[in-house]
């Protein structure tokens, strides 16, 4: 408890969770290093972005929806839309849960919890709902738009 006496915290809670940081890495910085990540992650989205909207634009145009072209080798693997669809939203929803099992009671208070909440119910209508209920089951979406959306979708959530 000798840590503590020279510091403000009362809260016990504060105070569990700087002991656990600190014994877990020998700081109290953990925070910066998970901020650092998200940073970087949308410095890349951001450098990256303009790069893809160049080459998709001029060099190879998009070959998915109705430009989809049965001849193109890399893009002849097509999934059903609905299963698509339901693979490249369903990061969404592992990333509430994530949150939900990772959040501190002090941040995830009332309004957060009823933000989360809408966020969920649109989320599984999106998910779930949509793709297998309105969506044609005759219409296909090449594997590779699935995996890059997949992709998108999973960083995003960071």
């Amino acid at each position: 408890d000798e840590h503590f006496s020279s510091t403000s915290i009362s809260h016990p809670r504060e105070r569990e969770r700087i002991a656990m940081t600190t014994i877990h890495d020998g700081s109290t910085d953990d925070r910066s290093h998970e901020e650092a990540l998200v940073e970087n992650v949308a410095l890349g989205v951001v450098l990256l972005s303009p790069v893809v909207f160049i080459y998709m634009l001029f060099v190879k145009p998009s070959t998915y929806g109705k430009l989809h072209q049965s001849k193109e080798s890399t893009m002849n693997v097509l999934l059903p839309s609905s299963i698509s669809w339901f693979l490249f939203e369903v990061p969404n929803l592992i990333w509430v849960v994530y949150g939900v099992l990772h959040s501190d009671d002090a941040v995830f208070g009332t309004p957060n919890k009823i933000l989360l909440a809408c966020f969920t119910v649109h989320y599984v209508n999106r998910t779930v709902i949509y793709p297998f209920t309105v969506m044609s089951p005759t219409s296909k979406t090449p594997i590779a738009i699935t995996i890059l959306a997949t992709c998108y979708t999973t960083v995003n959530g960071l």
